[in-house]
């Protein structure tokens, strides 16, 4: 029988199904993530598992995996609406139409110089993290990569340079073509200033907590 859930806009499918004759060796829980991250996809704006329990068992995901897979599906929906509730635009990347880049960085233009910033981690409590920064002279924005090992996952900060705060969000399912280990993406924000400094944040709800690292973008 099949079990929907949906709590606060949270889609989740999950089976009750019999699991007699299932897989029985089970993979590590970066290939369960990696496997996990083939069948999630984006209605609205909140993430879908297509997956149920028992397709996850003869896939090889075990029981302990598969519910924590779905926690973090929960907790990324959650994300998404409290900060659209806060007035927060969130980019969310979805991984059925952006199958090759949807997760990775965005690369500079031949118009643009990249110059390295800053890194931080944010913890597995779900502390945030931040840094500051010297924004070099004619940078016109930062950008903001996100690190985390689950297999969908998010985002928010803030970025202050020149008296001015800017809030951003980011969601994102990563690429596992070859049981890659964590989720990345990327955002970018405009500075206001440059010749000064910046302080960039960043809080994740991934249970693995995650890392940030930040590189000015200046046109040449």
């Amino acid at each position: 029988m099949l079990a929907c859930m949906a709590t606060l806009g949270v889609i989740v499918q999950s089976c009750n199904n019999e699991m007699d004759g299932l897989q029985s060796v089970t993979v590590d829980s970066k290939k369960a993530n990696a496997i996990a991250a083939q069948y999630l996809e984006l209605q609205g704006n909140q993430y879908v598992f297509n997956l149920s329990e028992e397709q996850a068992l003869s896939l090889g995901i075990s029981k302990t995996d598969y519910d924590k897979i779905q926690v973090e599906v929960v907790k990324t929906n959650a994300f998404i609406i409290d900060c659209q509730a806060k007035g927060i635009k969130v980019d969310v990347n979805d991984p059925q139409k952006n199958k090759i880049n949807s997760t990775i960085p965005r690369l500079k233009s031949d118009d643009e110089l990249i110059t390295p910033g800053c890194y931080f981690e944010m913890p597995e409590t779900g502390a945030g993290g931040g840094c500051t920064m010297y924004v070099p002279l004619g940078a016109r924005q930062v950008q903001i990569t996100v690190t985390t090992p689950c297999p969908v996952s998010g985002c928010s900060g803030t970025v202050s340079c020149g008296g001015v705060t800017t809030a951003y969000a980011i969601t994102g399912v990563p690429i596992f073509s070859s049981f890659i280990s964590a989720c990345s993406f990327s955002t970018t924000v405009n500075l206001v200033a440059s010749n000064t400094y910046v302080t960039v944040t960043g809080n994740t709800p991934c249970s693995g907590g995650g890392t940030v690292s930040v590189v000015f973008l200046t046109p040449k």
